[in-house]
């Protein structure tokens, strides 16, 4: 083609043939013809563009060129001639691009284009809308009968996934206990916990990440000594103690291997824990409120033969009230529940419970202060901690050294009249034992037995509103009385 722009069609006795069979398609002579067309060397008639409504509805000059189609027949397709007959003319019809069309009176803005269409292009374009329809039908044929297939044998295939589970299960038990060096626990007819070499799986883990190695610790928990008071300072690892002994638990009655060199246990039916510090501001309820309502639930549903961690009991609130919450907790648990229990405070005066409860001894974890810093060991040791070490934490925390200073000097104050009056826990020596408030009995007042009458001939599942608030004026009219 002498100029790229040009764009050419074909007709025949003024019909449209389809785009696929351009001009420049047919033949060297049809090609001549429509470049000397568009270099304006051969002229025919002129006609306005309007073949079956025209081009976009523009009268557009177009040049006509008579060309034999017999001269071009060696490269015409077969079904072109066939459909033409030879010795018939075919007429060359051009036009110019936006660039080149004010030559002949258009305006430099108009886009011209044509559209062709032939009973072929219309055939294949209904075949191709009914491709997509009848794809759909096929896929649902097919999924339907994919689904009974499925229907038919789902016996067979619930069994086989039941066993494909089972033995993934197996496996990855097997894998982290030849990985990781775990041990089988041997499962107890008594309440107890004895484990040697405990170690918390994920702490490990996270551990050798960094090439460092877990500090592994021993626990036994028996009838006659089933409450463990932990003590020591933040960061020496009493919570990391107390989760590894509840993880081992749940490992061993999952039916896993242990992280452990040994471990022992009866088994527990609940295991319960109270554990970090959160708040749920969407339901109104502050660190300490949560703190408390997951220690109610404890107390109300743990039994003898559940497991119970408590970290840090009582610490969101002033002093006093979380001290002597604690301490209620402590023997509540000690005396009324019996469950085993691991409890990590640090209120150094709960240590005075171990001489009244037969069941609960002290240890700590094991830290020391060397050259001005806090060295911690992680291991479990028995007995009390000497100190909470909080100014050194907080100095590895980066408090600055002014206020680090000021600190120091307010606990010396604090320190010394706690010497003087005998400190927090002075008078709970003569404080009756938890059990002894148990043991009384509970009076009950007229107003009590009246209400529980009341309460006890009420339906209240049939009740109405407005018979429900009768009921509680009854109720409030029954106290009053009583007074």
């Amino acid at each position: 083609m002498a100029e790229a722009g040009v764009e050419v069609a074909a007709v025949v006795a003024g019909e449209r043939l389809p785009q696929r069979y351009l001009v420049r398609s047919l033949g060297c002579r049809a090609a001549r013809a429509v470049e000397a067309l568009a270099e304006h060397r051969l002229h025919g008639s002129q006609v306005g563009a309007g073949l079956e409504g025209g081009l976009h509805g523009q009268a557009e000059p177009i040049e006509v060129a008579d060309v034999d189609l017999a001269e071009a027949d060696a490269e015409v397709p077969a079904a072109v001639l066939q459909r033409l007959g030879r010795g018939q003319r075919l007429g060359a019809i051009a036009w110019l691009p936006q660039q080149r069309s004010t030559a002949y009176g258009t305006p430099p803005q108009q886009q011209v284009a044509a559209s062709f269409n032939a009973p072929e292009l219309a055939a294949e374009a209904a075949s191709l809308v009914q491709a997509g329809a009848q794809a759909i039908a096929a896929e649902g044929a097919h999924f339907g009968r994919l689904l009974n297939l499925a229907t038919d044998h789902a016996d067979a295939i619930a069994a086989s996934a039941a066993a494909m589970a089972r033995v993934d299960v197996t496996l990855s038990h097997a894998e982290m206990a030849l990985r990781a060096n775990w041990c089988c626990p041997q499962i107890a007819d008594s309440p107890c916990l004895i484990i040697e070499g405990g170690r918390h799986p994920v702490v490990e883990a996270a551990l050798a990440a960094n090439t460092d190695q877990f500090v592994a610790n021993d626990v036994a928990l028996t009838t006659d000594d089933r409450l463990w008071l932990v003590t020591g300072p933040n960061m020496g690892g009493k919570s990391t103690f107390l989760r590894q002994c509840a993880l081992i638990i749940l490992l061993a009655q999952a039916g896993s291997f242990v992280p452990a060199r040994s471990a022992k246990l009866g088994l527990v039916d609940r295991l319960f824990s109270r554990v970090g510090a959160s708040d749920n501001l969407a339901r109104g309820r502050s660190t300490f409120m949560v703190e408390m309502v997951e220690t109610a639930a404890i107390l109300a549903q743990a039994s003898a033969e559940s497991f119970v961690i408590l970290d840090e009991v009582g610490r969101g609130t002033s002093t006093y009230d979380g001290l002597a919450l604690a301490w209620a907790v402590a023997e509540a648990v000690h005396d009324k529940l019996g469950a085993r229990c691991l409890f990590a405070t640090h209120y150094h005066e709960l240590t005075r419970l171990a001489e009244r409860l037969d069941a609960l001894s002290l240890h700590h974890v094991r830290a020391r202060e060397w050259q001005g810093d806090l060295v911690l060991l992680h291991e479990v040791a028995d007995g009390p901690a000497a100190s909470s070490y909080g100014l050194a934490v907080a100095r590895l925390a980066g408090l600055p050294a002014d206020v680090l200073a000021r600190a120091k000097a307010v606990l010396s104050k604090l320190e010394a009249g706690r010497d003087a009056s005998g400190g927090l826990a002075a008078g709970l020596d003569d404080l009756p034992l938890f059990s002894a408030l148990l043991a009384e009995p509970q009076v009950q007042s007229p107003a009590t037995d009246a209400l529980r009458d009341a309460l006890a001939t009420m339906d209240i599942d049939a009740m109405r509103p407005r018979d429900a608030i009768d009921a509680l004026y009854q109720l409030r009219q029954i106290a009053e009385q009583a007074r």
